[in-house]
């Protein structure tokens, strides 16, 4: 992109030469027949040679290159700065798969817990100890604990696809 705005500079700076030739006779000839009352036919040329010469790139090219330049620095800026905001973001979600890694297996702990306390409880609510009640808030407390590992899971499969996207792979 800057190499093409260089160019375009320099194409400003530089000169032009340039010909052309003509050759006339039918309808010229009849006007300057009109007029000359001659009746001669004839040929009519033009020739020349054309030179363009821009003077308004002396004046303005060194703050045009300043511009490019800025320009350059500025877009190197933005891309140290993407990447900079790009490994910062990478860093934060991998801290985030590590947490919901770290929320399953504790979530597993607490279904294996709840499990063998929900059979504790039955065992009771057999034996008459415990109401129905009693149970059903166990096995609730239970089934909490399998929705809350699913939540996490789900939540891990969309922080490592976050994380993928992150990084372009």
């Amino acid at each position: 992109f800057f190499g093409l705005q260089q160019a375009a500079l320099q194409a400003g700076e530089e000169t032009f030469f340039g010909w052309f030739f003509l050759l006339l006779n039918d309808l010229f000839d009849r006007f300057v027949r009109f007029c000359d009352r001659n009746n001669d036919f004839r040929f009519f040329y033009i020739g020349g040679v054309r030179f363009t010469w821009s003077l308004t790139g002396f004046y303005t090219q060194k703050r045009d290159k300043a511009i490019v330049e800025n320009n350059q620095y500025l877009l190197e800026a933005q891309k140290e700065t993407f990447l900079l905001n790009t490994r910062s973001q990478l860093r934060q979600q991998w801290a985030e798969i590590q947490k919901l890694e770290q929320l399953i297996v504790s979530d597993l702990q607490i279904i294996e817990l709840r499990e063998a306390v929900t059979q504790a409880v039955k065992a009771q609510l057999d034996n008459g100890v415990i109401t129905a009640s009693d149970f059903l808030r166990e096995v609730n407390a239970e089934d909490q604990a399998r929705q809350a590992l699913i939540t996490h899971q789900v939540q891990l499969i969309q922080a490592r696809l976050n994380y993928t996207l992150t990084a372009g792979q």
